[in-house]
């Protein structure tokens, strides 16, 4: 390049407007990527899910502890009756069971919070279930099974 071929004048840069000219954007594979879809905007939390979510973890915290504490009292005021007529193994099982369950299901709660999901429902079927299962526990020691 000669000095004949410069020329002093400034050089006006040239602004695009989105969507004319200039090259697209592409991916490391070479895809275009106008095609991909915008980025997926994350769930609000809801504050009525969490407090809703917490009270039914508590209450099945506390449904748990009660039915534990009934059956201790159950197999302590009837533990002296003839072997294979009391049902205090069903009652200790249940509760070693229903333990896991309690674990399982309070981690599973706080998980699908986490991830910003409903998790309402998910201790509400925890907090029956735990009802129910002691329910029919009680019932089959009652008739020494």
């Amino acid at each position: 390049m000669s000095d004949s071929d410069r020329s002093d004048a400034p050089i006006k840069p040239t602004v695009l407007q989105p969507g004319e000219g200039g090259p697209k954007p592409r991916t490391s594979s070479g895809v275009d990527r106008t095609d991909v879809a915008a980025p997926v905007r994350k769930r609000e939390r809801k504050f009525w899910d969490i407090a809703l979510s917490v009270v039914l973890l508590i209450l099945s915290i506390g449904a748990y502890l009660t039915g534990a504490l009934f059956g201790l009292l159950g197999i302590a005021l009837f533990g002296n009756c003839p072997t294979g007529t009391c049902g205090g193994e069903t009652v200790t099982t249940t509760g070693l069971v229903l333990l896991g369950v309690l674990v399982l299901g309070g981690a599973a709660t706080i998980g699908l919070l986490m991830l910003r999901l409903r998790g309402w429902w998910l201790a509400a079927v925890l907090l029956g279930t735990i009802i129910v299962a002691w329910i029919v526990s009680y019932a089959l020691s009652a008739f020494g099974r």
